[in-house]
């Protein structure tokens, strides 16, 4: 069973302590990116990457989305507002990463914007779509995805994520992989 750190008090608010981690990651790495699916986590985590990025000087801050085509018209207009911000150079993906799909079992896999499947898209390309990424193969994951888009020529890449790992196993996994992430001893 997992060791569980005992809460201490601190004067400073979270918001504060957050902008000064993604502000660290300004510090330490060449490129800071923020993935963003226009959900509340991601919205959060962006808000405060522009915020560090404002103090920094390092605006326009690249946001990079994976569109999951089977999106709200609601969540994809919120994009498109997002993407339209002067603080934000977004790069927006339309291309069939693979993802887990807990409607079948004969089918533990789907993948959005596949090309051959076209009638069977929920909805049209956005006009912003990108639909080619060099390197790419299907079957691809986002996180085997996203590094293809800054690659090695923009040195050490930050990718910044928003997400809840109180819903979830895989995801409480994937951001518990000290190597890989700025942890609580970096501060």
């Amino acid at each position: 069973m997992a060791k569980t750190r005992a809460k201490k008090h601190i004067e400073e608010s979270c918001y504060d302590l957050a902008v000064k981690r993604v502000e660290l990651c300004f510090d330490k790495f060449d490129k800071v990116v923020v993935s963003f699916s226009g959900g509340k986590d991601s919205t959060a985590c962006l808000n405060i990457a522009i915020e560090a990025a404002r103090r920094r000087g390092q605006l326009p801050l690249d946001v990079l989305s994976f569109d999951e085509e089977a999106i709200p018209p609601d969540t994809v207009d919120y994009m498109r507002r997002v993407s339209q911000l002067p603080e934000v150079r977004f790069h927006w993906y339309c291309i069939p990463v693979q993802h887990k799909n807990a409607c079948s079992e004969k089918q533990p896999h789907w993948y959005p914007w596949l090309p051959g499947d076209r009638e069977k898209w929920v909805r049209d390309l956005p006009p912003e779509a990108i639909t080619e990424l060099q390197g790419f193969k299907l079957g691809m994951a986002i996180p085997q995805a996203a590094p293809l888009v800054f690659g090695p020529s923009n040195g050490t890449v930050c990718q910044i994520l928003g997400i809840r790992c109180q819903e979830s196993m895989s995801r409480f996994g994937m951001i518990a992989q000290k190597p890989k992430h700025i942890t609580d001893e970096a501060f």
